[in-house]
């Protein structure tokens, strides 16, 4: 069951370039993750096959660099990229919501990359008269029609800029309506909450509102968490987080979620890929609770020191466990509300199962219990915790030893959306920056229909979580 990756916008294609990068890694000597990810060759395609995605910006600047990593460098992949599926139109969205849903589908292709400047030997006409939206719909078709068998699509994308929450949510609802069986799974990045631009409460709720419509579950990652599980784990105390740190992180957070896993896999080896699909009915089964959290801890791989003494599954679900209270204590501290866990699963990579009291192998029946314990789930789902497992050893892979977890927790809806809902109305009551939106095509109906989708969210969480 093949997945088809859209990466839209400058944080999506960032992050982009680190998912295939790590990706790329593991692949080179597992045939299960090339399965996975890429499309096989064929008729009129690299022999090989090449990476099952799609990269679209509204400036070119970050698809340039893109490529050119893909090419060469410390982060060059082992994959073949499409070129055709590289699409950037002239004009930017200058953070407005309204202009990347509205307008930005409307602009003229162009090509992003040039021969001359980086070397590349293809050229392709995307034809003058075509649409960006006409021409990534297009992208799309030729990667899902290449599919052996095919299931759904992985969107990255930012809420709070104009083309990744505008042209974002534009595509999901054209995937929606032209593959209406077919599953989508958003991850997105969610903006500082001390403000990026005037817009992001706009940017936010219009997106999250079409995405809670048109997805079957939202990975949504704060840049406040993601800052601060950076900097817990970082060995120094002085050294900034870079951009590059927390997109790292994220790519980290999902490369490990939809890779393959023992656990999903047949008696045959041969991965079908239901990992992303598997998770959404592990974590969302209800379709208003969709919001989705995911922290990962690795242990690092030392070069220098091979002989260094490897972390042992207590001390990995000891740092995950420790992160999920703070984060749950925190919450009741600020807001003075009690959070819970609905559903999660767990990915444990290079493991080994064991029985009890064997800190060398992974004991899945502790890990269960410790995070159903942590994570503070609860008492009408029975069995909040799915653990998978991977047990063949990955080679060439940053970490040994990995737990990633996939969360959906109620803050997400009772803290997160409710903040965003009164952050968005004062502005919209005091009647701010509305003109931008209604110049491209966004009115009154509209915001008052996107406050009553995230509003129904917050009520529907605060209901599962009493």
């Amino acid at each position: 069951m093949s997945s088809v990756f859209v990466h839209i916008g400058q944080c999506g294609n960032q992050i982009g370039q680190e998912f295939w990068r790590k990706t790329s890694v593991v692949a080179e000597k597992d045939f299960n993750v090339k399965r996975a990810f890429c499309t096989p060759g064929g008729a009129g395609r690299d022999k090989e096959g090449h990476m099952r995605a799609v990269f679209v910006d509204s400036e070119k600047k970050v698809l340039q660099r893109l490529l050119k990593s893909f090419k060469t460098g410390k982060k060059a992949t082992s994959f073949k990229f499409g070129y055709a599926n590289v699409i950037s139109c002239a004009k930017g969205c200058g953070s407005n919501w309204s202009l990347g849903y509205n307008r930005m589908p409307e602009e003229k292709v162009m090509n992003p990359w040039s021969t001359n400047t980086y070397s590349y030997t293809h050229e392709f006409d995307y034809g003058s008269e075509n649409s960006i939206l006409k021409t990534t719909m297009e992208a799309i078709r030729r990667e899902v029609e290449a599919c052996d068998c095919f299931s759904g699509f992985v969107i990255f994308h930012s809420l709070a800029g104009g083309t990744g929450s505008g042209f974002g949510a534009r595509i999901c609802a054209e995937l929606r309506d032209r593959y209406p069986v077919a599953y989508q799974l958003s991850v997105t990045v969610a903006p500082h909450s001390s403000g990026e631009c005037p817009t992001q409460p706009y940017n936010e709720l219009l997106c999250l509102a079409g995405l809670q419509q048109d997805c079957d579950g939202i990975i949504m990652f704060e840049n406040d968490e993601v800052l601060d599980s950076i900097s817990r784990s970082s060995t120094s105390a002085t050294s900034a987080v870079s951009l590059t740190q927390m997109n790292s992180y994220i790519a980290d957070c999902i490369s490990n979620l939809l890779r393959p896993v023992s656990s999903l896999t047949p008696p045959n080896g041969v991965t079908v890929g239901i990992e992303p699909w598997e998770l959404i009915r592990s974590v969302s089964p209800m379709h208003p609770m969709k919001l989705l959290n995911c922290r990962t801890v690795q242990e690092k791989q030392n070069a220098s020191r091979p002989s260094t003494k490897s972390s042992s599954w207590p001390e990995l679900s000891k740092k995950l466990c420790q992160g999920a209270r703070t984060k749950f204590l925190q919450t009741k501290s600020q807001y003075g509300i009690d959070d819970s866990t609905l559903a999660a699963v767990c990915v444990c990579r290079n493991a080994t199962k064991s029985k009890r009291g064997d800190t060398n192998n992974l004991d899945v029946a502790n890990l269960a219990s410790r995070l159903k314990n942590s994570y503070n789930c609860v008492t009408w789902n029975p069995f909040p915790i799915d653990v998978w497992v991977a047990e063949k050893p990955e080679v060439n892979t940053d970490a040994a030893k990995s737990l990633t977890v996939c969360a959906n927790i109620t803050s997400l809806g009772t803290v997160h959306c409710a903040n965003l809902l009164h952050s968005a109305r004062r502005k919209f009551e005091a009647k701010a920056y509305l003109h931008w939106y209604e110049r491209y095509g966004t009115y009154h109906s509209d915001f008052e229909n996107a406050f009553d989708i995230v509003h129904n969210i917050v009520k529907e969480y605060e209901k599962a979580a009493a």
